[in-house]
């Protein structure tokens, strides 16, 4: 059990207690502009392969992701993981592999609802955001509610007592370039824009990781 200390006075010390919880990294990447171009070029190929029958969004363009994608994203995620797992799985034996790697090409009115991935770690990187997020908020239906949640991307989950909650990522276009790795099996829902008549893009992926003696990850 670990202790992050708050405050200290003549009659007591007061520490919050660390409780131990999947790690979720936030990743701003430098290359977005040649990232771009190549979502691009997969949109308008004729070759581009649809990916929509084995994904959860409520979109018509869906694509699999590019051999460069899988490449790129496969070495930040190595990255990442290779010091995090050595530490916290006790060796250096463990091993990634980027199993499916799609883009999403969100149109007005589009969606993507409440789900999970498969896999041991997902994430999904925002390509291109097309609208102001206070021009969302200015919707009619949008300007009264009591939680404001247009064009976000939330994370759900239950907290320590027990009660489902939500992390909210207020998109807005100082996010592209940037990502999100988390536990493949959190749920998290993507919710619809009304102001552009341009794509959101977004790029995701599932991650498996295995080791040599087939334990799994605990997610503790």
């Amino acid at each position: 059990m670990t202790q992050t200390p708050i405050t200290k006075s003549e009659t007591a010390d007061v520490s919050l207690l660390n409780f131990p919880q999947p790690p979720i990294y936030w990743i701003h990447l430098y290359e977005n502009e040649g990232i771009l171009k190549n979502c691009m070029s997969i949109f308008n190929s004729e070759k581009k392969i649809e990916a929509n029958y084995a994904l959860a969004g409520q979109l018509v363009h869906q694509y699999a992701g590019s051999t460069k994608m899988y490449e790129y994203f496969g070495s930040i995620f190595d990255q990442v993981f290779g010091e995090v797992l050595t530490k916290n799985f006790g060796d250096d034996k463990w091993t990634s592999n980027l199993d499916r790697c799609w883009v999403n090409y969100q149109q007005k009115y589009e969606f993507n609802p409440v789900h999970d991935h498969t896999g041991e770690y997902s994430f999904v990187y925002w390509v291109k955001i097309p609208y102001d997020l206070e021009e969302e908020y200015k919707n009619p239906a949008v300007v009264n509610a009591r939680d404001r949640c247009v064009s976000q991307f939330n994370f759900v989950y239950t907290n320590l007592l027990g009660m489902v909650s939500n992390l909210q990522i207020p998109l807005t276009k100082d996010h592209e370039g940037c990502m999100v790795i988390f536990p493949a099996c959190l749920k998290h829902v993507v919710y619809p824009f009304y102001t552009s008549d341009d794509m959101r893009i977004s790029i995701s992926g599932n991650f498996s990781i295995q080791h040599p003696s087939g334990k799994k990850i605990a997610f503790e």
